[in-house]
C-alpha cells in the first residue's frame, strides 16, 4: 500500500441513538486509535471489565486540558486523569490546550500524583489568528458579511466565538 501501514480507527460515543452503543456498553473493539469523549472515557474506566482493554492502551490523548483549573469542568477532568493514572500506570497522557494558564500549578499536580510532566510550548500558528472584540448590534449581518468575504479567498477561514450568555 503506497499510503503505509493501515491504521484501524474505532469510535466509542455512548450516544445510543447514533452508533447504537451506549454509556454502559463494552469498550470498542481492537484500534490504533480510538476516539470518545472524556465522559464515555471514565464510564469505561470506571467498570472493572474494561480495565484488561484500557491497560492495552498505550497513550491517552486528552484535548481542551485548560479545563482542569475550570470551577465548573475542572473536576470531572480531574477524576478522569486520576482514573487513568490509577487503572493505567504504564500508560502516557498527552495533554492537549492552546490556552492553557499556570502550567507549574500542572506540574505540582501531576507531581504529586507521582507522574513526570514534560511540558512542550509552541507559538506556532497557522493560520495566523486575528483576534478582535466587537459589539456590533447587528451581528447575524455583519458576521455573514465578513463571512461571504473570507470565503472568496482561497487560503482564508473564520473561527467566531460568540457571548451566550448576558452581559452584566
Amino acid at each position: 500500500d503506497k499510503a503505509g501501514t493501515k491504521i484501524s480507527v474505532a469510535i466509542t460515543t455512548g450516544d445510543y441513538q447514533q452508533t447504537k452503543d451506549f454509556l454502559g456498553s463494552p469498550p470498542p473493539g481492537p484500534g490504533e486509535i480510538v476516539i470518545c469523549t472524556p465522559e464515555r472515557l471514565e464510564v469505561m474506566l470506571r467498570n472493572p471489565e474494561s480495565h484488561s482493554w484500557a491497560n492495552t492502551v498505550d497513550t491517552f490523548v486528552i484535548d481542551e486540558f485548560h479545563l482542569l483549573g475550570d470551577s465548573t469542568r475542572g473536576a470531572s477532568l480531574e477524576t478522569l486523569l486520576t482514573r487513568v493514572m490509577d487503572v493505567c500506570p504504564g500508560a502516557s497522557i498527552l495533554s492537549l490546550s492552546a490556552t492553557i494558564g499556570n502550567t507549574d500549578e500542572v506540574i505540582a499536580w501531576f507531581d504529586a500524583n507521582g507522574r513526570n510532566l514534560k511540558i512542550v510550548s509552541s507559538g506556532y500558528r497557522y493560520p495566523q489568528l486575528s483576534r478582535e472584540v466587537l459589539i456590533e448590534p447587528e451581528k447575524d449581518a455583519f458576521i455573514q458579511k465578513q463571512a461571504d468575504e473570507i470565503v472568496q479567498g482561497d487560503d482564508e477561514s473564520m473561527l467566531v466565538f460568540v457571548c451566550t450568555q448576558a452581559i452584566a
